[in-house]
């Protein structure tokens, strides 16, 4: 194996694996503020939000996976057909943010919240 290749089978590797971990550290992070909020609207939204989490999270991994597959199991004279789905992955990360950036004003008109105070570990009086 050369340098290259060892290079692009990490950084595929962890590519994959860092989606995955991303995915589950928002929808714990989320599950843990649904059980602080009680409100059944609130809960929609994060349950939502979660999905929306779950989803981005699968579809990016999964191609990152098949780019790591492409790679590793395609003759050398067809090595570089991974080239086609890797120049995917940065628009459908750019893509998923700038829905996360635009879905922000309508989930604040179902939910009159502030997210950041509800979520937060430590509890603000109403005098702050």
């Amino acid at each position: 194996m050369t340098r290259l290749q060892v290079f692009l089978h990490t950084n595929l590797a962890s590519s994959v694996v860092v989606d995955v971990l991303i995915a589950m550290f928002l929808c714990w992070n989320l599950q843990h503020c649904r059980a602080l909020v009680g409100s059944t609207r609130t809960n929609c939204v994060i349950n939502s939000l979660m999905v929306y989490s779950a989803v981005i999270g699968f579809v990016t991994s999964f191609c990152a996976l098949l780019c790591l597959m492409l790679y590793a199991l395609l003759p050398p004279a067809e090595k570089f057909a991974f080239v086609a789905i890797y120049f995917i992955l940065p628009k459908l990360l750019l893509n998923s943010l700038l829905a996360t950036l635009n879905g922000r004003k309508p989930m604040d008109s179902v939910v009159n919240i502030d997210f950041p105070s509800v979520c937060s570990r430590r509890t603000v009086s109403p005098s702050q």
